[in-house]
């Protein structure tokens, strides 16, 4: 399951970028994936899992939804995995608003975390 938190937005906004239509214009107002729908396709992602359930987050830049979004993330599987469900986590970041906080996240939390590097 591939999730886009939120959606195109992202903080670098690259007037070049194939995926944005921001036009090189920084985002005001970030739209994150609803609190409520994430937790509904969490539990039904859950229940269709057969043993294995794996989460892709992409965005724009999926770090925008913020560290406690994606603890709530770890939480709802927490709640809804069945018995012996392996889960697994992925994210796609251009990298620039990690920090400490969230490099212990991803360790605790077994991410697998891929890099954007892209420009001149």
């Amino acid at each position: 399951m591939v999730w886009k938190t939120v959606s195109e937005d992202c903080n670098l906004a690259c007037d070049y970028c194939y995926y944005s239509t921001a036009g090189g214009q920084a985002q005001q107002l970030i739209r994150v994936m609803d609190t409520d729908l994430l937790e509904r396709f969490i539990a039904q992602d859950m229940t269709r899992s057969s043993g294995i359930a794996t989460f892709s987050w992409q965005g724009g830049e999926p770090l925008l939804a913020g560290l406690q979004y994606f603890e709530r993330v770890i939480s709802h599987h927490a709640k809804y995995a069945l018995p012996h469900t392996m889960i697994s986590n992925a994210l796609q970041t251009n990298e620039t608003l990690i920090h400490e906080k969230w490099a212990k996240f991803f360790k605790r939390c077994n991410f697998l975390v891929g890099i954007s590097l892209d420009g001149p």
